[in-house]
């Protein structure tokens, strides 16, 4: 319809009565090689001879009618070539859209949670996994081997902080509870206005084996944690025996219940006597974000641990590194409190249920003992293996 209308435009502007006499022959002869003579005399073969006829009669000279349609027919393709390419455009971009990975998890979340409430959980367990990409969202072994640097990192700010230079350090770092047998050190993270927290500790009357079971142990923590409404592994990885955890739990009134999923990795090294637990904040289809809980989105956490002896012996050291965004805005005196009580109080909640785990014996058989190793199969740190003892 377009093309018509353009040949009709310039039909019109061509219309200008000017000499005929050459063109008569000319459009006589293009009617005779066209078949119009003969048995179909009066009815032209072609349509368009009709148009070069009238063009030729009325119009301007040869040369000038057949620059004019050239003309037109070359803006007519660059309009026809410019829509294809827009349409073109827009159809790579939605299947771009529907095939990319972010929207690929994004419509298996919904399906699972429309299609497949009500059903079975291995299924949805299932489903929901082999969406998840292991690769790029697990904990790596370099991760993992580097976190035994923060003894000499604590060793290195001790060592600041006795000849008072710590405030002088690039790293910023910041005192803000110290008593016999617990440290915590902050400080800003870049461009954001959150907190890195540095805690290092010490426990003589528990052993490392008991305090790092306390930790992985996820039905222990629902009995001494009363923060926790929802606590379980919703996937995991054989290879390197990584999980990935969803955890609900309340927030002072009147805020919102916060949820976090995250993958943990943990090592064990028998040679060097050291026990590694590592967690950072993932998205994971099987837990797609709810309206009833504010979904924390950065969160990560090192725990290192040291014994004095043996794992089975009491007397360890530890250092906690941790940070994450609780969505939230508070005051400075709040936000200091919250730093100067909320982190050894939650030291001092797992240094009890530590001191009681053996008590539940029903759960000592939920959770793989790794601290009986033999030494000649230990992993050491540094390779790029998951190893066998690893979770």
């Amino acid at each position: 319809m377009a093309f018509q209308n353009s040949i009709r435009g310039a039909a019109r502007r061509l219309l200008t009565p000017r000499v005929e006499g050459n063109k008569l022959d000319f459009a006589r002869k293009i009617n005779w090689n066209c078949g119009v003579h003969g048995g179909h005399a009066g009815r032209p073969k072609w349509r368009w001879v009709h148009a070069v006829q009238v063009t030729l009669l009325r119009g301007q000279s040869l040369s000038e009618s057949v620059d004019a349609i050239f003309r037109l027919l070359k803006r007519q393709l660059h309009v026809y070539a410019s829509q294809k390419l827009r349409r073109m455009e827009g159809v790579l971009s939605i299947y771009g859209s529907i095939y990319a990975e972010n929207m690929l998890q994004t419509l298996t979340a919904n399906f699972s949670r429309r299609f497949l409430r009500g059903r079975k959980r291995p299924f949805y367990f299932l489903f929901g996994g082999a969406c998840f990409v292991w690769d790029r969202e697990k904990i790596s072994d370099n991760e993992i081997d580097r976190c035994v640097d923060d003894f000499e990192v604590v060793a290195e700010l001790e060592r600041l902080e006795s000849a008072g230079e710590l405030s002088l350090t690039k790293a910023s770092w910041d005192t803000i509870f110290n008593n016999d047998h617990l440290k915590v050190w902050r400080r800003p993270l870049d461009d954001t206005y959150l907190y890195e927290y540095k805690a290092y500790g010490r426990f003589m009357d528990i052993s490392a084996k008991a305090f790092f079971q306390v930790q992985m142990d996820l039905e222990y923590r629902k009995v001494w944690d009363n923060y926790v409404i929802n606590l379980d592994v919703i996937d995991k990885d054989e290879e390197t025996g990584s999980e990935v955890i969803h955890w609900v739990t309340h927030y002072p009134f009147p805020m919102y219940s916060r949820d976090y999923v995250f993958t943990r990795r943990t090592k064990i090294d028998h040679t060097n006597k050291v026990m590694t637990l590592v967690s950072k904040a993932v998205q994971h289809p099987c837990r797609p974000k709810s309206r009833s809980h504010v979904r924390i989105d950065s969160y990560f956490s090192q725990m290192v641990i040291r014994p004095h002896k043996s794992f089975d012996e009491n007397g360890f050291d530890f250092i906690l590194t941790y940070h994450d965004d609780p969505k939230t805005s508070f005051p400075s005196p709040c936000v200091n409190w919250v730093a100067r009580s909320g982190c050894p109080e939650f030291l001092e909640k797992l240094h009890q249920a530590a001191m009681q785990y053996d008590n539940h014996n029903f759960t000592m058989s939920s959770v793989r003992d790794l601290t009986t190793a033999s030494t000649s199969s230990s992993q050491e740190f540094g390779r790029n293996s998951p190893g066998q003892y690893s979770l």
